[in-house]
């Protein structure tokens, strides 16, 4: 049987490490859209279903969190948001998870 592939929108303002990322899913069998900003990534998920969101908490044009919310409302498509950090505490862990993302890398 032919599994579709995951579809994931990266979110991360540096080109060259979303483009890494891009890469790494693609040899994963995913389809991916690489974004550098929040707006975009609006943009993106209006246009089309992801399965997956991997969005940098420090690239954004507004909050990490507030694009979870914003790409959350208004849909009932089920999407696995996680959130890219350099912060490593239980803080930061505590803001992912209120803030709507359900991992933390």
């Amino acid at each position: 049987s032919s599994e579709l592939p995951l579809n994931v929108l990266v979110v991360i303002k540096d080109a060259t490490l979303a483009a890494s990322v891009k890469r790494r899913l693609v040899g994963l069998k995913c389809e991916v859209t690489a974004v550098t900003n929040g707006h975009a990534a609006s943009d993106a998920f209006e246009d089309q279903a992801f399965d997956v969101l991997i969005i940098d908490w420090d690239a954004l044009s507004f909050d990490g969190g507030d694009i979870s919310h914003r790409l959350r409302e208004g849909t009932s498509r089920p999407s696995y948001h996680v959130l890219i950090t350099d912060y490593d505490n239980a803080q930061a862990l505590q803001y992912a998870l209120e803030a709507g993302f359900d991992g933390l890398v």
